[in-house]
C-alpha cells in the first residue's frame, strides 16, 4: 500500500511503531522452556545480569534491540535462537516480517522515497 504522505520520515516512525507491536507480540508466543534457551544465549549479547532478572520474553528482545543485536530490518539474530530453542513457528514468523519488511523497504527505494 503506498502512501500519499511526503517523505516526512513518519513512515520510518510507523515502522518503529509497528516494529514495537510485533516484538511485544512476538514476546508474548515465547513458551518458558524456549525462554530459558534465550536468556541463556543472549546472556553474552546483553548484560548476563540484566538477562538474568528478566521474567518477560518481549524484554529481553527489546534488551536486544536496545543493544542493536536485532533491528527492524535485522532479525537474524533472533530467528537463530527461536531455532535453536525449537521454535521454528515464530521463527518463521519472525522470517516472515522481516522478508516483507525488505520488500517494502526495497518498493520504497524503488519509487524515489
Amino acid at each position: 500500500m503506498m502512501s500519499s504522505k511526503p517523505n516526512t520520515g513518519e513512515d520510518d516512525d510507523d515502522d518503529d511503531v509497528d516494529f514495537d507491536f510485533f516484538i511485544e507480540e512476538i514476546g508474548t508466543k515465547i513458551n518458558e522452556r524456549a525462554f530459558r534457551v534465550l536468556k541463556r544465549i543472549s546472556g553474552r549479547r546483553v548484560s548476563e545480569r540484566n538477562v538474568e532478572n528478566m521474567n518477560d520474553p518481549a524484554e529481553l528482545i527489546r534488551a536486544l534491540v536496545d543493544a542493536a543485536v536485532i533491528t527492524n530490518y535485522n532479525l537474524g539474530y533472533l530467528i537463530r535462537m527461536l531455532r535453536t530453542a525449537e521454535n521454528n513457528e515464530l521463527a518463521n514468523r519472525v522470517e516472515e516480517y522481516q522478508n516483507q519488511n525488505q520488500r517494502t523497504r526495497t518498493e520504497k527505494k524503488s519509487i524515489g522515497k
